[in-house]
């Protein structure tokens, strides 16, 4: 299993799994979505798709991009990978 670690803002550090599958439920399905619920209750979260279709998730990116873009002062750019870094 590989793993990483991930500091916390209060300083504690917790081990990352980057090799376990994560489920999906989908929301159109009642029976995947109650087995999603379930999860959420067992594991404390859940990947729940088909929230959205295709049109909106370009539609909040472009607006996600905008945001980081202002943010920063335009020290970020989303078509210049770059200035992607956490120096700015």
């Amino acid at each position: 299993m590989a793993e990483s670690s991930n500091q916390t803002s209060n300083g504690v550090s917790s081990p990352i799994d980057y090799t376990t599958p994560t489920p999906r439920f989908s929301l159109k399905n009642d029976e995947t979505l109650d087995a999603g619920i379930a999860y959420l209750n067992e594991h404390g979260y859940a990947v729940i798709s088909d929230v959205i279709d295709q049109d909106e998730i370009n539609i909040n990116k472009n607006l996600l991009w905008k945001f980081i873009e202002n943010m920063s002062n335009n020290k970020i750019r989303r078509g210049e990978p770059e200035t992607w870094s956490n120096e700015w």
